[in-house]
This record gives C-alpha cells, sequence and structure tokens, in this order.
C-alpha cells in the first residue's frame, strides 16, 4: 500500500519488522530484568531465524 513495486513493499516491511522486534525484545528485557539491549538482539535473530526460515519453505513450494 506504501510502494509503488513489490521488492519496496518487501523492504519496507522487513525494516518495520525488524524494529518491531527490537522494540518487543526491549520490553520483554524490562520486564524480565535482562539486559535490555540483549534481549532486544535475541528477539530480533529468533525472528529473523523464523522469518528465513518461512521464507525459505514458501519459495522451495511456491
Amino acid at each position: 500500500m506504501l510502494a509503488h513495486n513489490i521488492t519496496t513493499a518487501l523492504q519496507i516491511s522487513v525494516a518495520a519488522t525488524g524494529f518491531a522486534l527490537l522494540c518487543f525484545g526491549a520490553v520483554k528485557g524490562h520486564f524480565t530484568g535482562v539486559n535490555k539491549f540483549k534481549s532486544a538482539l535475541q528477539t530480533l535473530l529468533v525472528g529473523e531465524l523464523a522469518a528465513g526460515a518461512a521464507y525459505w519453505l514458501a519459495h522451495l513450494f511456491g
């Protein structure tokens, strides 16, 4: 909706998702008492791995 082509839309989606994962990870760290920066990076890494696996599987079967 915000972009005129699929490549730009995918880049916006990846950036927005990464930012959201960092924010949620920092909030999780705040409430669990873990270092916020470390928690944010861990959440980002897990999210990236999950998204990468889903993208790969969709490409494999699509």
